[in-house]
């Protein structure tokens, strides 16, 4: 039998440093995230040429929060 769905979704504002969910767009940008409370913002990266490649963004953390991808 299928479970009901248990998750709330709360809308989030642009105030909320590191909690504020972005538009998905190509290319280059800075993003600025909170860790959390561990010490972990839930990607793994690589270093490419003058940036970093991203190979896992981990659901429900701050980097998926912020909208950051696989790329």
């Amino acid at each position: 039998p299928a479970r009901p769905n248990t998750t709330m979704n709360a809308p989030i504002s642009g105030n909320s440093l590191g909690h504020a969910r972005s538009q998905l767009t190509h290319g280059l940008r800075e993003v600025t995230l909170c860790n959390d409370g561990k010490g972990r913002v839930g990607i793994r990266v690589q270093p490419v040429n003058k940036g970093v490649f991203i190979f896992i963004v981990q659901k429900n953390t701050p980097a998926a929060l912020a909208g950051l991808r696989f790329g």
